[in-house]
Order: C-alpha cells, then structure tokens, then sequence
C-alpha cells in the first residue's frame, strides 16, 4: 500500500534540512501540488480537443488530424512526466526500479519530441495555406499529414533510442534519495548525445518556429483592404486572408507559448552546467528550487493549448458548442457575407473546407 511520506521530510545529510534552507520547503511544496493542478486542468482540456477533432466536418481537415495529434501526445506527456513522476516521487513504498526508470524517461523524452515536431508539422501546414494558397489541396491532403504524424513518430522513437540505454536508478549525492539519472556515464556518446539532443527538440524548433511565423506575420499582413477587391480572385483571396487571420491568433499563441514554457528548462540545464557549480548546502539548495520550478514549468506546456484554443479561436469556441450541444450546431458560412460584411456570391464548399483551417 502506497503512502504519503511528511511533505518536508529531509534526507539522511544533516546539513540539507528544510528547516534551515526553506528553498527545499518550497520546491518540495511545488514538487507535490504542481503537478495535481496541471493534471486536474490538462487532461480534460485534451481529452476535450481529441473530441473536437473526431467531429464529421473536420475530417477532411489535415489541420484538425495535427491537433488531435498534439492533445494525445500531451495527455501521455501529463501521465507519465507528470502523474508517475508524481507518485514516485510524492507517494512512500512506490519504489522506482531501474526498468521503470529507463522505459519512464524513454516514454517521456520521445514523447516530448512527437509533440514538438507535431507544432512544427501544423505551422508549416498553416505556412503553406497562407503563402500557397492555391497549391493547398496538394500539399495538405489528409494522407500526407498522417504521413508526417507517422514519420515524426518512428524517427523520435529510434532517435531516442540512447535515453533508454543510459538512463539508471542512481542515489543522488546531494540529497542521498534514489534518483533516475541519464547520461551519468563516461562513454563519449554519453557526453555528445544529451547536446545533440537539446539542438535538435530545443534550440532547432524554437528557429524554425519564430521563421516561420514571421513569414506568416507578414504575409498576412500585406493581405489586400475590402475597398480594394476588384474581382473574384481579390475577393477569394481576401476570404482566405481573413479565415488565415483567425488561424493565425491561435497559431501564434501555441508557439509562442511553447517556447516561452519550454526553454526556461534548457537554459537552466546549461547554467547549471557551466555556471553555477558551487557545492555548498545554499547552492545545492538553490540549485534543487529552480530545478523544480524550470521543469514544472517545461510540463505545463502539455496542459495548456485547449485554453488558448478556447481564448484565442472563435471557431473552436463554436465547435466546442457543436461538441457538447448538438442542438445548436452552427454551421461554417457558405457565402462571403459572414466575412466582410457585404453580399457576394457563394463559395464552394469544398473550397472553404480547405481554407478553413484552425489550430
């Protein structure tokens, strides 16, 4: 029977008390409540987008299968970097053996990068349907994004491949509690790979998620007034610009919040590394908080993007009344009115499915 132990129960060093640094009170406090609220908030947030990616109207939608996609990869990052980090760490008698530390920090660290390259999959889909609008049936088809989603899969899978193999239930010196350490070894993969790693789920997406927004940005903003549409073509393009204008909000938000709640994590792992590197108790003491806080806040990244979907996107917030009141389905507009305000002939319906695109 699992227990809870005392929440500022100390280790057996005399010098690394709580009642002496009150930095371990508070990461210990963190450690234990964080966690909780982001699993109390996360999951039925995406739980609730995977239901609004199953809806009938969106199932020629290759924006909605990335974001279906993104909710389940959270929902597992929450379960096993959040809820089994938890007990193991929060619960007595809930003993971590070396297998469970190897396949937790495998399933966790594979998928994080999933859910990385899958924001970057929906915003270069997002890139193509503004810059390319013509070309979007082409480039966005429903077999090449569970292509990408399948291909994102396999190559995360075998890249981390190396976590698994280094990760090792270890007593951490510091603190003479059990740990799940990785990359702890002498080997020379050992000391390249952890760096290869972070260039390629940190610093390369966090490039090629500013780029291409700001090309997004921009390419929306040189969109054309209403008082200059001239013809059909300005007319469609315009339609275009403003369903891309209600993607964008949301798009935007999600990477801008990626990137804020995960490099805090990162940048800290390389201060600690070359920076900070005192070894007195205050300075273990310190170090132990910011490392609580930087990686509660790496986890917070898997619970947040249902409420900046719900904040950010009108026509989630409709598919949300779709999703839970069937009786006040709201259906896409057909003709230009609902867009600009003035009566122009209809659409095709085909045509907007396509154009009509949301994160």
């Amino acid at each position: 029977m699992c227990r809870r132990p005392p929440m500022n129960s100390t280790n057996k060093t005399g010098d690394f008390d709580p009642s002496v640094y009150p930095e371990l009170k508070i990461a210990g406090i963190i450690n234990f409540y964080w966690p909780l609220v982001l699993l109390g908030v996360g999951i039925p947030g995406n739980l609730i987008v995977i239901g609004v990616s199953c809806l009938k109207h969106h199932r020629n939608n290759s924006y909605i299968h990335y974001m279906g996609a993104l909710a389940v990869f959270d929902t597992i990052g929450l379960l096993v970097s959040g809820l089994l980090r938890w007990l193991l760490q929060n619960i007595e008698n809930c003993k971590q053996s070396n297998e469970s530390c190897k396949w937790g920090k495998y399933i966790s660290i594979t998928n994080y990068g999933c859910s990385v390259y899958i924001i970057i999959a929906m915003t270069f889909d997002r890139y193509l349907a503004v810059t390319s609008p013509m070309n979007v049936t082409r480039y966005s088809s429903i077999s090449r994004t569970w292509k990408a989603i399948i291909g994102i899969v396999v190559v995360m899978t075998a890249f981390n491949i190396p976590f698994h193999v280094y990760s090792n239930k270890v007593t951490n010196k510091m603190t003479g509690i059990a740990i799940c350490d990785t990359f702890a070894s002498e080997d020379l993969l050992a000391k390249v790979y952890p760096w290869l790693s972070m260039a390629l789920t940190a610093i390369l997406p966090c490039v090629v998620l500013v780029a291409l927004n700001a090309k997004i940005v921009r390419t929306l903003s040189q969109a054309s007034r209403p008082d200059k549409l001239k013809d059909m073509g300005d007319t469609l393009h315009r339609f275009r610009s403003y369903q891309a204008r209600q993607v964008t909000r949301m798009l935007v938000a999600v990477s801008i919040a990626f990137i804020v709640l995960t490099s805090p994590f990162y940048i800290w792992e390389v201060m600690g590394t070359f920076i900070y590197t005192e070894n007195n108790a205050w300075s273990k003491a310190s170090r132990l908080l910011v490392n609580k806080t930087t990686v509660m806040i790496w986890l917070s990244n898997n619970a947040v993007n249902f409420y900046i979907y719900a904040l950010t996107g009108q026509k989630f917030r409709r598919d949300l009344k779709s999703l839970f009141c069937r009786g006040n389905r709201e259906n896409l507009p057909r003709n230009m009115k609902n867009a600009f305000g003035m009566r122009i002939w209809k659409v095709p319906q085909k045509a907007i499915d396509h154009e009509i695109t949301y994160m």
